[in-house]
């Protein structure tokens, strides 16, 4: 499918078909569920399963920084979103480009997380995993690394197919393919210590190590807005916390006080959120900065974040989301 072209096919796999004859999930659930995923990415064959990976990365990889140039930064970025989504082909190659990364720099504490494809097959998922993933953090860069001997044509049309789908869905990234050679392999399974860059100077004059630092400063050229960043960063947090009771249509937030927070209504969530995120901008944000605004108000940014982003759980709770 081409974007912007009607949809007429969807494509259900064998996992997709033993899942819904299994009763582990309904027919219609992963109807939409592939429906939504074909208009924001263009792909026809997303796994319902897919839904269940993004979940996991999100929760189970650790996450990491790229190493601070300079510690003269406007703000100190605190967060634990991934900026970076940083994909190899199998968990041997996660070692190779943690140690890859450490002579980077860039001016902001720059995170990521480096997830195993299994497989380079799997390549042609990423569209949807990154839609999914999207619910859980959002993400600035996409990075993927493949052995040398995948650099086929074969394997070069799908990655640029993959790339006009990234550039094209609802929630576009920057995505950025590398080729690592072996002699660059074994150059970085010798290398457990601590690196400088003068350690590995007869690899970070290669194509690759420049075209990977570009791609990094290009990110963090004017990449941090904390008056965009916090917000969107306070409300993954605050909503990371939420326990959804759909039974009696109610989010439930546990406090650090003796006591839970209760909201069974929309207009009470958009409250709760615009008071943290006050709340949350007041004790980051400079003095001087604050000082210059007249009152701080993030009524709209908490509907738009809710909208975007959980607009599905809060139609199961059946409150009435028009104001949205």
């Amino acid at each position: 499918m081409k974007f912007g072209k009607s949809l007429n096919i969807l494509l259900f796999d064998r996992n997709d078909i033993s899942l819904i004859f299994n009763n582990k999930v309904s027919f219609l659930d992963v109807l939409k569920f592939k429906l939504r995923e074909a208009g924001d990415t263009g792909s026809l064959n997303v796994p319902y399963e897919l839904k269940k990976r993004a979940k996991n990365i999100s929760e189970t990889q650790s996450v990491k920084y790229i190493n601070i140039a300079s510690f003269s930064k406007k703000y100190n970025k605190q967060t634990k979103s991934e900026d970076l989504l940083i994909f190899v082909e199998g968990q041997n190659d996660v070692p190779l480009i943690d140690n890859l990364l450490k002579p980077l720099e860039s001016d902001f504490s720059l995170s990521y997380k480096i997830v195993v494809l299994e497989g380079s097959r799997n390549i042609r998922q990423l569209p949807a995993l990154l839609n999914l993933y999207a619910k859980y953090h959002q993400t600035k860069a996409l990075i993927v690394f493949l052995d040398d001997d995948q650099a086929t044509l074969q394997m070069k049309s799908v990655i640029e197919n993959t790339i006009d789908q990234l550039e094209n869905s609802s929630i576009p990234i920057d995505t950025k393919f590398f080729f690592l050679k072996d002699d660059l392999k074994n150059e970085l399974k010798n290398t457990d210590r601590i690196i400088s860059k003068e350690d590995l100077k007869h690899f970070t004059k290669s194509q690759l190590y420049i075209e990977l630092n570009n791609f990094i400063l290009n990110i963090t050229e004017e990449y941090y807005d904390p008056e965009v960043d916090i917000p969107l960063d306070a409300f993954n947090a605050v909503m990371d916390r939420a326990e959804w009771n759909y039974e009696k249509s109610e989010i439930t937030f546990s406090e650090d006080v003796q006591y839970d927070t209760v909201i069974d209504n929309i207009e009470d969530l958009v409250e709760y959120l615009n008071e943290a995120m006050v709340s949350e901008m007041q004790g980051r944000m400079p003095l001087y900065w604050l000082k210059e605004q007249d009152s701080l108000d993030y009524d709209t940014e908490a509907r738009e974040y809710l909208h975007k982003y959980l607009y599905d759980e809060l139609e199961k709770l059946k409150w009435d989301i028009d104001a949205l």
